[in-house]
């Protein structure tokens, strides 16, 4: 957590190379920040398509 607190990006970028467990870290924490928007945008598809597919039904 210690490279977090830096604000010189450079040294950031050096850390994660230099070690490959808090580069694989931070790969980790990226993935699952993707995964997260992934699913909570295919959540929100998926509730308006239920919502248009009512929307429907009850107008036919």
């Amino acid at each position: 957590m210690e490279r977090f607190r830096w604000q010189d990006g450079s040294k950031l970028d050096a850390q994660a190379r230099s070690t490959d467990s808090s580069g694989m870290s931070s790969l980790v924490v990226a993935y699952s920040e993707f995964v997260a928007n992934f699913c909570r945008l295919l959540l929100c598809m998926v509730l308006c398509l239920q919502r248009s597919a009512w929307n429907l039904e009850s107008v036919g």
